[in-house]
């Protein structure tokens, strides 16, 4: 179906890319690149002259500290930890104090505790109190002794991971005194490690002497213990050679065995021939077997008188009677196998009984004399371990004595305490240098905080907070030199001022594709809070989109506080609302009822209507796609006018069914946080945030101080 608007005078379109209208606003450069940086730096020459003050009060104060300060001379010392064997001679398993590793970074980390330990720097204090030069100045005139505590004080001691080098230094107002006290450090800590040693060693040669002479006195008693308890036991021993109870109980173990394998041998033949089996007795016996041979060949010479005689045959008859009587020898031979093999039985039977017996007796005699053998062996082998323990520990003794004479101390000192020339505190240079470096850093903390705790009120802060592309800045009326309201009939509007441009730039970052996607068709346009002005976005952005030939049609869907109507005195009995709520065919709908015309050419308005104001649950029904498709269909581009997203969630649900959504700002009133929140809220929704349009933006009260701009300035827009 088409539909008859009527027909309005469209302004023509100056392709000349000089003409304003198709030029951006001028918006500063911290909307056009890294805003975060360029804003900060922006910010930061916009507050230079406060930076600088904090940076020269930092670096006066930093001067007339280190002024204040007593000149300390620091002076350096320089010892080197070599690794020493202490374990010369295996000399480490007897000496309990010998240390267990020498070259580990543990054991130098212990040696700097060491180095200032209490007791150290005692010793220093006792060797350096003869010393008049040593002593504090206390007054004019009197002097006073160091005491351990003001050494420790001053003294640092460090090391290095990558060599066993220990640098000590040493602070001190008197030069020539810090010298002294370094150098007396270093030479107390030798002798310190040298006596250490040496008392350790005398220590343990005493208690190894006594250990080894107590050893030496148990290997005799056990030696004495042994001869006599063989006298008393009487045995006799031809070194390891066995007893005779010992072979005559081997021997018969041997004949035991025997006796048993024949046994079983013989009792199994025994039970073969009783269960059965008798021919086993007659196995290898050859007269059985020659009778056997014998019997055959008789059977077989009757077989063949059977065949042409008969039993009656005498022939026959005489073969009968020798085979009768070859059938009973054979009889009686198995008879007396099978007594042979049971006496044979019974005979091996009988033998394994007796050496049973004899073997019995001998292991009573055996074990007799092992229960005296058993107190022998215990008594040697204490001999033995003793003997052992003995001679190792003699060996032992004599390799600690010979490593004892050659203790000395692995430590020395490389680089000997020079007296310093020059004062190491204060440093007045690098003091200043901190000075300056804490007031500059002061003053930045400040003036970055200090604005972050505030609003949005310069181009490139919706960017840096929101990480979203600004459209374009509008600037305050307030600013604005010889204007006049947009939103007035075009034959009186001035279409080269400020205000102009700025809604020119907008409509020019609105129309240029985003991320490679074109231009958005349906535009839902909304604000934090009220009075950011979205309504004088939405009335003003279309006009500027009527300007280039464009059907724009605005829709008026703030149910609150309708305005569209006021702005282009249009009818609002029928309107948005009473589309959505009502019944007819949105298709269907006179083009008259859909979009009232306005004086501007090109641009169409969609009153809010009289509908009660819960229509908004009726943005979730098909007639609202239905109402957004034929706007698609008749119009360029629409622009949907919505309540504040901070009180309604209209804006919200209108976003996920349009191309994207237009975020209008205010400068100075809208805060980062309000922001952010709905933007992670839109974000959450699916909805599309297109970019932000900066409103109301004073550039003569621009923190950052670079958009002030001068009545030659204005006048670009005004001298044609």
């Amino acid at each position: 179906m088409e539909y008859n608007y009527p027909s309005v005078r469209r302004p023509t379109y100056l392709a000349d890319p000089r003409d304003p209208m198709v030029q951006p606003f001028p918006v500063p450069a911290a909307s056009q690149g890294p805003s975060g940086r360029v804003s900060i730096f922006h910010l930061v020459r916009s507050r230079i002259w406060l930076i600088l003050a904090l940076t020269c009060i930092g670096g006066l104060l930093a001067a007339v500290y280190a002024r204040m300060q007593t000149p300390m001379y620091r002076t350096h010392l320089a010892i080197e930890i070599q690794p020493s064997n202490d374990n010369l001679l295996n000399s480490r398993e007897l000496d309990p104090s010998a240390r267990q590793d020498n070259s580990s970074q543990t054991f130098l980390v212990t040696q700097t505790r060491v180095l200032q330990s209490h007791s150290l720097v005692e010793r220093v204090v006792r060797s350096l109190a003869a010393d008049p030069l040593t002593t504090v100045p206390q007054g004019k005139t009197a002097r006073r002794e160091l005491t351990p505590q003001e050494i420790i004080a001053n003294l640092h001691v460090t090391g290095s991971e990558s060599s066993r080098i220990m640098d000590v230094y040493y602070d001190s107002t008197d030069p020539v005194l810090a010298s002294r006290v370094a150098n007396a450090l270093g030479d107390e800590y030798i002798k310190q490690d040298l006596e250490v040693r040496i008392e350790s060693s005398r220590k343990t040669s005493a208690w190894l002497d006594s250990e080894l002479n107590g050893l030496r006195d148990k290997l005799k008693q056990s030696e004495t213990a042994l001869q006599t308890y063989a006298r008393k036991a009487h045995l006799l021993f031809a070194g390891d050679q066995m007893t005779r109870s010992d072979t005559r109980l081997q021997l018969l173990e041997g004949d035991l065995a025997k006796a048993a394998a024949d046994r079983i041998s013989k009792q199994a033949t025994y039970e073969n021939t009783t269960s059965g089996s008798e021919d086993l007795a007659t196995q290898n016996d050859a007269t059985f077997n020659s009778y056997q041979e014998k019997l055959a060949e008789l059977s077989r010479q009757r077989a063949e008188l059977l065949a042409v005689y008969k039993p009656e045959y005498f022939k026959v008859k005489r073969i009968d009677a020798q085979i009768s009587q070859l059938e009973r020898t054979l009889k009686q031979h198995k008879s007396e196998a099978l007594s042979k093999v049971k006496g044979n039985y019974e005979s091996e039977k009988r033998r394994e009984q007796l050496l049973e017996r004899a073997y019995g007796e001998q292991a009573e005699a055996v074990s007799s004399e092992n229960l005296k053998r058993v107190d022998y062996a215990l008594l040697k082998q204490d001999v033995e371990t003793n003997r052992q323990i003995y001679e190792a520990m003699l060996q032992k003794v004599k390799g600690f004595h010979i490593a004892s004479a050659m203790l000395t101390t692995n430590a020395r000192v490389i680089d000997p305490a020079m007296v310093p020339v020059r004062p190491s505190k204060p440093n007045t240079p690098m003091d200043i240098a901190l000075g300056l470096l804490t007031g500059l850093f002061a003053g930045l903390a400040i003036v970055v905080v200090g604005r972050r705790a505030g609003s949005i009120q310069d181009p490139g802060d919706s960017r840096y907070y929101l990480q979203a592309k600004e459209l374009a800045v509008i600037p305050s009326t307030k600013t604005i030199v010889r204007n006049k309201p947009l939103a007035a009939p075009s034959e009186e509007r001035d279409t080269h001022t400020m205000l102009t441009e700025a809604f020119r730039s907008a409509r020019a970052s609105l129309l240029a594709p985003m991320n490679g996607r074109i231009s958005p068709h349906v535009t839902v346009i909304s604000s934090i809070n009220p009075t950011d002005g979205k309504t004088t976005v939405v009335t003003n952005l279309g006009i500027s989109l009527a300007e280039v030939n464009r059907r724009v049609l605005l829709i008026d869907a703030d149910l609150h506080r309708a305005r569209l109507h006021h702005i282009f005195d249009v009818d609002n009995r029928f309107g948005f609302s009473d589309i959505l709520g009502g019944s007819m065919d949105i298709r269907s709908l006179p083009a008259a009822m859909f979009a009232k015309p306005t004086s501007f050419p090109g641009v169409f308005v969609m009153p809010l209507g009289q509908s009660p104001r819960n229509t908004s649950r009726l943005f979730y029904s098909s007639r609202m796609k239905e109402l957004l498709a034929r706007a698609r269909d008749e119009f360029d581009s629409v622009l949907v006018d919505t309540p504040p997203l901070m009180l309604m969630s209209d804006a919200r649900v209108l976003g996920r069914l349009s191309d994207g959504l237009v975020l209008v700002l205010r400068a100075g009133k809208t805060t980062p946080e309000s922001a952010m929140e709905i933007q992670q809220r839109l974000e959450d929704d699916g909805v599309r945030i297109l970019g932000t349009i900066l409103n109301d933006w004073n550039p003569n009260s621009s923190q950052s101080g670079q958009y002030t701009y001068t009545k030659a300035d204005y006048a670009y827009f005004h001298d044609r």
